[in-house]
């Protein structure tokens, strides 16, 4: 677990670095023969990041030069690199641009966490690509009414429409739960925005 593995960490720290490092030597191979075997545009790292877990010390640390070394690969084989961050995220996202990341994909926004979308936005500084902004939550009755998701998307596409390096989608994934009445909710107001 991870308590646990922090432990370890903090008591026995370069042999924990050894495994890390053994890992990453593996989930590189992988990148490296995906970018070779895949015509995907982009690849996508699942890593679920949340500063909960991974402070922004140890982010610094351990995370950056990871992604610095993943993104060598990735754009030497001319394709983009995709993080996947549906955790709090706040404390991390301005210690991304110039990780090597091209974009951050789920982030999540208030009210699931305390980032606003346009937190999220400046802290990229239009670096790094974002991909959300709509909460997963809106998406279910027990998150918000009809009119609460309306008002959100209506905001976002409207007063963040400028914006370059925004995509509108979810942050995080839809819900099994979801409502998909209010999938269809979005898609509406996103094809009336550009009547």
């Amino acid at each position: 677990g991870w308590e646990a593995g922090l432990f370890l960490w903090y008591d026995h720290r370069e042999k924990v670095e050894d495994v890390l490092e053994a890992w990453a030597e593996v989930f590189l191979e992988e990148i490296r023969l995906t970018v070779q075997h895949s015509p995907a545009p982009m690849i996508t790292l699942g890593d679920n990041m949340d500063q909960l877990m991974v402070s922004p010390d140890l982010f610094r640390r351990y995370a950056l030069p990871y992604y610095a070394r993943v993104a060598r690969i990735v754009h030497d084989a001319g394709k983009l690199l995709c993080v996947h961050w549906c955790g709090r995220t706040g404390r991390l996202l301005p210690l991304l641009p110039g990780s090597g990341v091209d974009v951050v994909e789920a982030v999540v926004t208030e009210p699931m966490s305390d980032l606003t979308i346009e937190g999220a936005l400046a802290a990229l500084d239009g670096r790094v690509c974002l991909q959300g902004g709509i909460p997963a939550v809106l998406m279910c009755r027990e998150g918000g009414s009809p009119d609460d998701l309306r008002r959100r998307v209506d905001h976002i596409v409207s007063d963040l429409r400028p914006r370059r390096g925004f995509i509108l989608g979810m942050s995080d994934n839809v819900p099994p739960n979801a409502d998909f009445d209010r999938v269809r909710l979005i898609s509406e107001i996103v094809n009336d925005s550009n009547a």
